[in-house]
């Protein structure tokens, strides 16, 4: 009996885990930056549930000048009737500028530098931090607790993993910067502790339901379901949580696009798992920009 009940704190803990680390990322899904191609403020809420039943939301901004971002979010989970309750926040700040010919990516769109990045997070009775800054493309950690405590299953950070890499806010801004393939897309991610890369690939189209109170009540618009892998690089330990959330095939991001613009924003995030599926749905998001003006979701 102690030994169900441990494993199902456990995979509980996971779960929640899961939703907070997508809804500290979510943070970002809102790439702002004062041109034509992306719109320059994001407010968004968004719900998160475990097998159907609400268990949090997700409050998310994103503002920029023209050549820098800022985006934070915020997330409060509470699961198993309130006795396991985890609250996050998160935010990230870099600069804008030119995109590099050869990258396959549109030229004329900015692409994001990050300089800082912070991710809190408090559940129960433990809490921790992460705290970087960068050195051009290179990612310096500042604080990391608890810190990493040596194991001989964790495959070991070396420098080059630090290098050429995205925090996980700036590294959403990759995924959804609007260069015409939204489904097409792998970045290399480092968040203190681990290097991974996240990669967007086709999977299918999908309407997307007229909203249900106020804005837009057109009929439904096709939105673009992208399949999303998560393949471990370094930091990790050798375990079959961590197996099984890399061979996940089964992840999902339905992006809807913001009119006016190429700019796709996440409508809903579905997660898969052994004990349940967990997502992250639009509640309400608001997004302004100079030549789209101001254009609100509601579900």
């Amino acid at each position: 009996m102690c030994h169900k009940l441990a494993r199902r704190r456990r995979r509980t803990a996971v779960t929640a885990s899961i939703l907070s680390a997508a809804a500290a990322t979510l943070a970002s899904t809102a790439p702002a930056c004062a041109n034509d191609a992306w719109p320059s403020t994001v407010n968004a809420r968004y719900r998160l549930k475990f097998q159907g039943i609400e268990v949090g939301k997700s409050d998310i901004q994103s503002e920029a000048t023209a050549t820098g971002y800022k985006m934070s979010g915020t997330s409060k989970l509470s699961v198993l009737l309130g006795a396991f309750k985890v609250q996050t926040s998160g935010n990230a700040t870099g600069t804008l500028g030119k995109t590099a010919s050869g990258t396959g990516l549109r030229t004329n769109v900015p692409s994001p530098a990050p300089k800082t990045y912070a991710f809190d997070w408090k559940g129960g009775k433990k809490s921790g931090k992460i705290h970087m800054a960068f050195d051009g493309p290179t990612a310096n950690p500042t604080a990391v607790e608890p810190p990493i405590e040596p194991h001989p299953d964790r495959v070991p950070l070396k420098d080059e993993h630090r290098r050429n890499v995205y925090d996980p806010i700036s590294a959403i801004m990759m995924l959804t910067r609007s260069d015409g393939k939204p489904c097409d897309k792998k970045v290399p991610v480092f968040d203190g502790k681990h290097r991974f890369d996240i990669a967007f690939s086709p999977k299918r189209q999908q309407p997307i339901p007229p909203d249900a109170k106020g804005g837009n009540s057109a009929a439904p618009e096709m939105g673009v379901v992208c399949r999303v892998t998560y393949t471990p690089v370094a930091g990790h330990k050798l375990k079959a949580e961590t197996d099984s959330f890399a061979s996940n095939k089964d992840i999902e991001v339905l992006l809807r696009r913001v009119p006016g613009t190429d700019l796709m924003i996440p409508h809903t995030v579905t997660i898969p798992t052994g004990w349940g599926t967990a997502t992250m749905v639009a509640e309400r998001i608001e997004v302004t920009g100079a030549k789209i003006g101001k254009v609100a979701w509601n579900n």
